[in-house]
C-alpha cells in the first residue's frame, strides 16, 4: 500500500476531490463513476483520496455535544442583544447626565463666579462701592443702606431734570418748525 499513486486524468482531478469529500452532485458523480470504471489511474486516485479524507474525518457527535451545540446560536444572539441593550442604556444615561450637568452649570455659574454681594442699584458707584467692598468679607451679605442708594440715584436730581427739560423743549421746537412749513 505504500506504492506511489498514479496521477489522475487532468480533466477529472477536481471531480475526484469533490467526490471523495462528498460534495459532488448526483449527475456529476454518475459521470465520474462511469469514467472511473474504465480508468485505473483515476480509480486509484479516488480510492487514495477517500482513504485520506476518511482518516481526517471527525467522529460523529456525542449526545452531550449535540445538546450543547443545539441552542448555541440562540444563546449567542441573546447575549449580543443583551450587551447592545446595555450599551444603549449606558449611552442614554451618560447623555442625560451630561445634559443635566450643562444645565446646572449654566444656572450655577453666575452664583459661583460672583465675587461679592450683588449691587442693589444695578450699577456700581465707584465712590461708595470701593470702601464698602473692602469692609465686607467675600461671602458676607449685608443689607444695603437705602439712604446711600437714594443719594446715589439721580431720580430727583435737579441738574439732570433741567437738562432733560431743555432737551425736550428743543425737540418740541424742532418739531413745531418742521410741521409749520
Amino acid at each position: 500500500m505504500n506504492r506511489p499513486v498514479r496521477e489522475a486524468c487532468p480533466d477529472q482531478e477536481v471531480a475526484i476531490s469533490l467526490h471523495a469529500a462528498g460534495a459532488l452532485e448526483a449527475e456529476e458523480s454518475d459521470r465520474l463513476m462511469a469514467h472511473v470504471q474504465g480508468c485505473a489511474a483515476c480509480r486509484e486516485v479516488l480510492a487514495a483520496s477517500a482513504r485520506a479524507l476518511g482518516l481526517a474525518r471527525l467522529p460523529p457527535l456525542s449526545e452531550p455535544e449535540r445538546h450543547a451545540l443545539s441552542g448555541l446560536p440562540g444563546r449567542v444572539l441573546g447575549e449580543l442583544r443583551l450587551r447592545a441593550g446595555r450599551r444603549r442604556m449606558v449611552f442614554r444615561a451618560s447623555t442625560i447626565t451630561a445634559a443635566a450637568a450643562a444645565v446646572l452649570l449654566a444656572f450655577a455659574s453666575p452664583v459661583i463666579l460672583r465675587k461679592g454681594p450683588p449691587n442693589a442699584a444695578g450699577t456700581a458707584n465707584p465712590t461708595t462701592e470701593a470702601p464698602r467692598q473692602e469692609q465686607l468679607a467675600e461671602n458676607d451679605w449685608q443689607e444695603p443702606d437705602l439712604d446711600d442708594l437714594w443719594d446715589a440715584s439721580d431720580v430727583l436730581d435737579i441738574d439732570s431734570t433741567e437738562s432733560r427739560t431743555s432737551t425736550l423743549d428743543a425737540a418740541v421746537n424742532s418739531y413745531d418748525t418742521s410741521v409749520g412749513d
